[in-house]
């Protein structure tokens, strides 16, 4: 009965149910942006000043300001330490996210067998509605709230450090923004996964240019290798074990898992009992640092089945990908709004219900400006890339 619903069959793998509908899941779109939607909420949550992190990092930007005069410098981040029994939903957000872009990665590197322009469309998917919200925040926004002087704004180090949060070194502040707002400094705290998801490009990179990861025997080797060398650090270290979110090894690991699911995707069930079993496993195996690189295979499964749910796209949905806009645009304009008007927008429930709406409607609305007008017209320059820039010998995808 459940299998009917779900419109699956009891002998349907993941591979089967792709084929179904052409090589698509159904509910990747749904996926993404609910992800993104969660992740947004709890940002907001933080910055209204409702969550115990942010007394943590009122305090650390205190520290870093007197020493520094204009807030957090470069990529140094301090929260408080999750705990809790909230602790395994924190932990999960982002390694889902990339469970499931591993997943979608080796399908795009598989159709298209060639480094080069895999890296291309790598480039046109990323940078440039990335450059244009660094340009904005540094540009716009930080020139509207910052608290020192214009000429010192823009001659400050800080300002020109910003931008290079382009390419992945990241940068949180801007001289003088957000100063007073009850998590201070902050500009845009989402590009911290950024130079996780470059290092997972940059690898997938080399493992296509030596072929490695299109034979599936022995990528699965080699991730079962890298899981015990992990596991081993780990324990013998606690290299792993996060205070906050998980250290930018932990999530690159979570992207190869979803590409290891890709190539056993025609030998993993897709079956409702198991997603069912594996979402309270999921959240056991996260509550233990012991269990840092046993709990990705759970995790993975549990992603990757909700992304073959046949769940129905909203018109909003269909209407373009707004979650990478969402994850750009979030988090600054939550900011902005608690620094526009403190006194509606924190320190009590219902003041952070009217922020929730205010930023929701904003950022939404940004993340359709950047799909139409920045995203969608670089995605498709695609089709003047020639589908090979390099010959490259022909080898089979699996082992």
């Amino acid at each position: 009965m459940l299998h009917q619903w779900l419109r699956m069959s009891p002998s349907d793998s993941f591979d089967s149910v792709l084929k179904r509908y052409r090589g698509v899941g159904p509910g990747f779109d749904f996926l993404r942006i609910f992800l993104a939607l969660v992740i947004f909420v709890g940002h907001a949550k933080w910055l209204a000043g409702l969550s115990g992190m942010a007394i943590e990092t009122v305090a650390h930007q205190a520290s870093l300001a007197a020493s520094h005069a204009a807030g957090l410098d470069g990529g140094v981040l301090n929260v408080t330490p999750w705990t809790g029994l909230g602790r395994p939903f924190k932990l999960a957000l982002v390694p889902m996210f990339f469970a499931l872009s591993g997943f979608l990665v080796m399908g795009s590197a598989v159709r298209l067998k060639s480094t080069s322009t895999f890296l291309a469309h790598r480039v046109l998917r990323i940078f440039p509605a990335l450059v244009v919200e660094v340009a904005l925040s540094a540009c716009v926004l930080g020139w509207w709230f910052t608290t020192v002087p214009l000429d010192q704004y823009v001659s400050d180090p800080q300002f020109f450090r910003y931008f290079r949060n382009t390419w992945g070194d990241i940068s949180y502040s801007l001289p003088g923004v957000f100063a007073s707002n009850p998590v201070p400094f902050l500009v845009n705290v989402n590009l911290w996964t950024l130079p996780s998801e470059f290092y997972c490009y940059l690898a997938m990179a080399l493992l296509m240019v030596t072929r490695l990861v299109y034979h599936r025997g022995v990528f699965s080797v080699l991730m079962l290798l890298v899981t015990l060398g992990l596991a081993m650090a780990h324990a013998l270290t606690g290299m792993s074990a996060p205070q906050g979110p998980y250290p930018a090894h932990v999530v690159v690991y979570y992207f190869f898992m979803g590409v290891l699911f890709f190539h056993w995707k025609e030998r993993i069930p897709a079956n409702p009992w198991l997603f069912l079993a594996s979402m309270p496993l999921s959240y056991l195996l996260l509550m233990s640092n012991a269990m840092t690189y046993v709990a990705p295979v759970v995790v993975a499964y549990m992603t990757l089945f909700v992304g073959l749910l046949p769940i129905p796209k909203s018109r909003l949905l269909s209407s373009g990908d707004y979650s990478y806009g969402l994850y750009l645009y979030g988090f600054p304009i939550t900011q902005a709004l608690v620094a526009w008007r403190p006194q509606w927008f924190s320190g009590s429930l219902p003041a952070f219900l009217w922020l929730l709406l205010a930023a929701t409607v904003l950022s939404f609305a940004f993340a359709a400006i950047s799909w139409h007008l920045i995203e969608k017209h670089a995605l498709a320059l695609k089709s003047w890339l020639p589908p090979r820039w390099f010959p490259v010998p022909a080898r089979g995808s699996k082992a």
